[in-house]
């Protein structure tokens, strides 16, 4: 990422980590084939090969849209599941989880995701999902296909709607405290 505006936005509006945004997230630079112009975002790889982006103006898909992986330190038996990891990582402090993550970057991914994660031979998932009804919806459909090795996380963000909706509240207020 060498953009400051992309920087500042990731940053100052969505309150992730610079270092945590540089270590995940590459700056794509890409061609509107309807307007012909040429824009910017941060973006993640998906396991498609396909790069899942927003800016401070939208949030979209460039190539084929799909899940994201991202390997922890140790792999192995455990694995956590997000809509969107980054908020996790700037608040708990660490540039890597030791157990893999897995990003949806839409709910419509969760049969896939639950196929790899079967595939992969995960014994305990960790999901944080929106305390929204697709956020519901996925936590039981998890919960109906994987069984007891899921255990939910979002009540750590109630009663906000999404963890990065918890982070940029705390760093509102803790900007509240300074003035």
């Amino acid at each position: 990422l060498n953009s400051l505006g992309l920087v500042k936005y990731l940053t100052e509006v969505r309150a992730i980590n610079s270092s945590v945004a540089r270590t995940y997230l590459e700056e794509i630079h890409y061609k509107n084939k309807t307007d012909g112009k040429n824009y910017f975002a941060a973006g993640i790889k998906n396991q498609s090969g396909g790069y899942e982006v927003r800016n401070p103006y939208f949030k979209t898909s460039i190539g084929k849209k799909d899940f994201s992986l991202v390997k922890g330190k140790e792999g192995g038996g455990e694995v956590m599941v997000f809509e969107g990891f980054l908020s996790c990582l700037t608040d708990t402090g660490k540039k890597q989880m030791d157990c893999d993550i897995l990003v949806l970057n839409s709910v419509s991914f969760r049969q896939p995701v639950v196929g790899f994660i079967k595939a992969g031979g995960y014994q305990k998932v960790y999901t944080f999902f929106d305390n929204d009804k697709a956020g519901a919806e996925a936590t039981e459909f998890f919960k109906q296909e994987l069984g007891g090795i899921v255990e939910t996380c979002n009540q750590f963000y109630l009663p906000h709607k999404d963890y990065n909706q918890l982070l940029t509240e705390r760093i509102k207020k803790l900007g509240q405290g300074r003035g």
